[in-house]
Formats: C-alpha cells, structure tokens, sequence
C-alpha cells in the first residue's frame, strides 16, 4: 500500500546500520545472528568498477559499517520498509542497546526518490517512531530527485 503522497514513479531504498571505528562486522553478525547486505571495518579496502570495466581503487573506508536492507519491493511504502527491517531486529533490544552503550552508532538509512514534476511528502506515524526511538535508532532520509 503506499501513502497518499506517495505517486507511481516514487520509490524507497531502505536500510538499518550499525556504524563504529572499532565495528568487527563478524562480532555484529554473531551477536544479531543475522548475515549483512554490507558490511567492512574502518582500513578495509574499497574498490568500484568503471563504466568500461576498469576496476578503480579508492581510499580505504574511514569508518565500519554492518548493514541490512529491507527486503521488499521498491515501491513500498517507507513505513512498510522500516517494519520490515524492525521485524527482524526488535527481539534484539539487549544487543542494540549493549552496541549503543558501546559507542556504536545506529541508523535507518532512508532514501526517498522522486520526480521533480510532483511535490513529494512523508509522513511517519508516532507508533512506527516511538518503536525506532525504543532502540536508540536514529531515523536519516536522504532526498533524491530522480
């Protein structure tokens, strides 16, 4: 279902991260015994691919990151997507708040993609956020005009 500001050519990209200097992604794993989307410790190597096929070696990553995606459709609403990612780590409170305590950061990394031709809105009800603030997540969207 999507929300009423939402129109046809709108979509999400959503995603929960655990972010830290001394993140050891294996740790992570182990303790919310679920497999990351992404996931690399500060120092780790980065490298991309050109548009010809080159691989390109940049600057090693500044910082750790373990990160899941949701895994619905796209076209989901923005609430659904959260929920969905929720589902899986809420019975793991005890963890998330021992990582906070720990100095981790965590965030939903949201990203909102819309058409220029159209106002874009978002609206989150307070349950969904009184649930994200229950874990000491913090809630990021990043606006993208497509």
């Amino acid at each position: 279902m999507k929300n009423q500001e939402q129109k046809p050519h709108d979509y999400f990209s959503v995603s929960f991260r655990i972010i830290g200097n001394n993140l050891e992604p294996p740790k992570i794993t182990l303790l919310l015994g679920l497999e990351p989307d992404i996931a690399h410790k500060k120092g780790d190597s980065r490298t991309g691919e050109s548009k010809s096929g080159k691989i390109i070696t940049y600057a090693p990553f500044n910082i750790g990151i373990w990160s899941i995606n949701s895994k619905l459709d796209k076209n989901n609403r923005l609430e659904d997507h959260i929920i969905n990612i929720l589902e899986r780590i809420e019975s793991k409170k005890d963890v998330l708040v021992k990582l906070t305590n720990e100095g981790f950061k965590m965030d939903f990394y949201c990203g909102y993609f819309f058409s220029t031709k159209d106002q874009a809105g978002i609206s989150i009800n307070n349950k969904l956020l009184k649930r994200i603030a229950e874990l000491g997540i913090d809630l990021g969207i990043n606006l993208y005009v497509t």
